[in-house]
């Protein structure tokens, strides 16, 4: 990530796998992802959810070699930790909960993760990504509903690397229809998407004129 001496990013861990065994979601099993702390009560992001899934999925092509990530709405941290696994370099996780956050923190002190990600309590809107600038990460996760998605696609799209992607999830497929149009709108294109069980995700790169 550029930007400075002091840009350097945060990450945060989660639980398990996904259930159907899809090979990140398995590196965190083999990787100690036992060890990271499940409180659904407390922060969202679990591995055996559909929307999770889908989006470590997406992921997986892009993890390798990225050497920032940005994962907003982090949750537990699952897709942060997830991306640091097959070798990204550092991961900066924002999430508005305190708990959220508490977990995440948690979590980066389990094994693979080697003090390469942190995560920050800070609203989830374009003001917070706007001050963010000039960093730039080589790959952005959203894992949050389509409302709170949609005003953060341009801020989401000017933090990127120029090889970077986004890959978004928490939308419901029956909604997927309110919110197809967005991301064009706002500069990307879709590369890649999945429904599990009735959460769609996708992969975005920025569009190129």
């Amino acid at each position: 990530m550029s930007g400075g001496p002091d840009a350097w990013v945060r990450v945060r861990a989660c639980p398990g796998p996904a259930a159907d065994a899809e090979p990140l979601a398995a590196a965190l099993l083999e990787a100690g992802g036992r060890a990271i702390e499940e409180e659904p009560g407390l922060a969202f992001g679990t591995g055996s959810h559909g929307t999770t899934r889908g989006a470590l999925r997406l992921l997986e092509p892009v993890a390798p070699g990225a050497e920032a990530v940005l994962d907003i709405g982090t949750g537990t941290g699952i897709l942060a930790i997830a991306a640091l696994r097959p070798g990204a370099g550092g991961a900066l996780g924002l999430d508005p909960s305190e708990d959220a956050v508490e977990v995440a923190r948690r979590n980066a002190r389990g094994p693979g993760v080697g003090g390469r990600f942190e995560a920050e309590r800070l609203a989830v809107d374009a003001s917070v990504l706007r001050l963010l600038a000039p960093m730039r990460f080589d790959v952005v996760l959203a894992n949050i509903d389509g409302p709170t998605l949609e005003p953060l696609l341009v801020p989401m799209r000017d933090l990127l690397s120029g090889k970077g992607a986004a890959v978004v999830a928490g939308i419901l497929e029956r909604e997927v229809s309110v919110f197809r149009d967005s991301p064009a709108e706002a500069g990307w294109r879709v590369e890649e998407e999945v429904v599990d069980e009735g959460w769609w995700a996708a992969r975005l790169r920025p569009a190129r004129p």
